[in-house]
């Protein structure tokens, strides 16, 4: 075989290659915000105006409820936050590389805080099922918890069973085998 045919060969692979790189790295997400896309996720900064001071909203009670030390977004308490402040921290993590030595931590804060998702209570409705506001009959459930879910409620009174579930309805839904779910299915319907 001739030198010629050899470079010749040994060139179109390389080029091949450099160009099969080069397409590749245009392809990855450079940011949070083409993370967030890539990964199925709907952003709530692009909603439109009204749909969207409803949504920061929903994300605001979301976050008072579930926010952990982990995935709070600011030093402030969950019940100082507002949802301007998350809506303005949003903006700002969108634009953060992926080259950033925070960015896993920002994005997956950004997945829980900028992206639109469904709470229970939403859930709920869509099933057409409605939490009861009758504390008497929610506190004769009370018996019939487990101890874990009597610990976290912390009193047989059905004011405060009516407080956890109300306040449980505000949390992500993660789908029909999630736990908070089932409770407040369990414990916490009205009966219809």
């Amino acid at each position: 075989m001739s030198k010629t045919i050899i470079l010749g060969s040994i060139a179109g692979i390389t080029g091949t290659g450099t160009c099969g790189y080069a397409a590749y790295k245009m392809m990855q997400p450079s940011n949070v915000r083409e993370s967030l896309i890539r990964n199925g996720f709907k952003l709530t900064l692009e909603l439109g105006k009204p749909e969207r001071e409803k949504a920061w909203n929903k994300v605001l009670e979301t976050y008072k409820v579930e926010a952990s030390e982990k995935t709070k977004i600011e030093n402030k308490a969950t019940t100082e936050i507002t949802a301007k402040d998350i809506e303005d921290w949003c903006l700002k993590a969108m634009d953060i590389k992926t080259k950033d030595k925070n960015y896993e931590s920002i994005y997956s804060k950004a997945a829980l805080w900028c992206v639109i998702y469904t709470s229970i209570s939403e859930q709920l409705k869509f099933e057409n099922k409605t939490l009861s506001t009758d504390t008497t009959s929610l506190s004769s459930k009370y018996d019939s918890m487990p101890q874990d879910l009597k610990t976290a409620i912390s009193g047989k009174e059905g004011e405060k069973v009516k407080n956890w579930c109300e306040k449980t309805s505000k949390r992500f839904f993660l789908g029909p085998e999630d736990t908070n779910y089932k409770n407040l299915v369990n414990y916490c319907l009205a009966n219809t």
